[in-house]
């Protein structure tokens, strides 16, 4: 029987020193996000509907799968394909395992492939675990961004990239990342369109459509040609703006609102990242 990971988890057999906490990320199809330490928990043998990949942090995992037994030491990355019976728990000399997981669904994974090569296919892992500390951390890094970030362009671009790459670089048919040309005048339209709406919240399917572009060749172009991906450049457009209308003295709540910003804590990070003050210190020091 296929089963939600948050259903895989048997309470009844974590300790104290366990922790546990599973979200959705509403983008992706309430795709399941989980991180979590077990020091005593042992999954019982089950499988889901969807993709399994993430990254073991600290420890390591011990599993059951496709006839084998498999050990993920940290650092290391576990892909484990739909519909396939596993188990999990520490293996005996680690003293237990930290891991962030996603669960891409089956569709998810497929339009990741069918963006990357123009094929209706999908991608499998038959290595299942893969040492590859760059990919270990982009995957991390995703993990944070889909629970942390507010801005649909964030997620979208941190989605397609890592997923895209992950398909590239380890699955069954790898796959040759499309040399970036010269999309000047594609990319011209998807920052005007940037620059015009930069209060609004834009998906990458948005700038897909805009130009004609596959989502990751896209973001690719966009760099090439811009320097920063669409995202960097969308929130640059904003704290510039929101420079101005600080400098005319308007307050900083109605800034943060009107630039495009989840709320006046997020507008004062991403400021303080770009100009080293507050948006507040520069109202007082600048505004009119």
């Amino acid at each position: 029987m296929t089963k939600k990971q948050k259903n895989a988890v048997d309470k009844s057999s974590m300790g104290q020193r366990d922790q546990v906490r599973f979200w959705h990320a509403a983008r992706f199809e309430e795709m399941e996000c989980l991180a979590a330490r077990f020091i005593d928990h042992h999954y019982p043998k089950h499988m889901h509907d969807t993709y399994s990949i993430g990254v073991i942090i600290a420890g390591a995992e011990e599993f059951h799968y496709k006839g084998q037994k498999y050990v993920a030491p940290a650092g290391s990355i576990a892909a484990l394909d739909p519909h396939e019976a596993h188990d999990g728990y520490p293996e005996k000399s680690s003293g237990g395992f930290v891991y962030r997981m996603m669960y891409p669904s089956i569709d998810l994974m497929a339009d990741i492939y069918r963006d990357l090569t123009g094929k209706d296919n999908l991608p499998f892992f038959s290595d299942v675990i893969y040492h590859d500390d760059q990919m270990a951390q982009r995957l991390l890094g995703l993990h944070t961004v889909l629970d942390q970030a507010h801005d649909s362009l964030e997620q979208d671009s941190a989605f397609t990239q890592v997923f895209s790459e992950m398909v590239a670089n380890h699955s069954d048919k790898k796959y040759n990342l499309r040399a970036v040309g010269r999309e000047g005048g594609p990319i011209a339209l998807a920052r005007q369109y940037l620059d015009d709406v930069y209060q609004d919240d834009v998906g990458l399917d948005d700038l897909a459509a805009l130009t004609q572009l596959n989502r990751h060749y896209m973001i690719r172009a966009f760099k090439k040609e811009v320097g920063l991906t669409p995202h960097a450049y969308q929130t640059m457009r904003r704290v510039q703006v929101a420079k101005n209308k600080l400098a005319r003295g308007e307050q900083v709540i109605d800034v943060a609102i009107d630039c495009g910003f989840y709320d006046q804590s997020h507008l004062n990070r991403v400021f303080k990242k770009y100009h080293g003050i507050t948006p507040g210190q520069y109202r007082s020091q600048f505004g009119t």
